[in-house]
């Protein structure tokens, strides 16, 4: 799930019902890490 756990799907699955993972280290920075989170908890 490397390249793919982003905002989006995890959003997506975690709203369906199931268990939606950001995978961290498709992130550059730890700032960048933590705007993904933000726009996962947005969706």
């Amino acid at each position: 799930m490397m390249w793919v756990g982003r905002a989006e799907l995890a959003a997506a699955v975690s709203n369906a019902g199931g268990l939606g993972i950001l995978t961290a280290l498709t992130q550059p920075t730890p700032d960048d890490l933590r705007r993904e989170i933000e726009r996962c908890r947005a969706r």
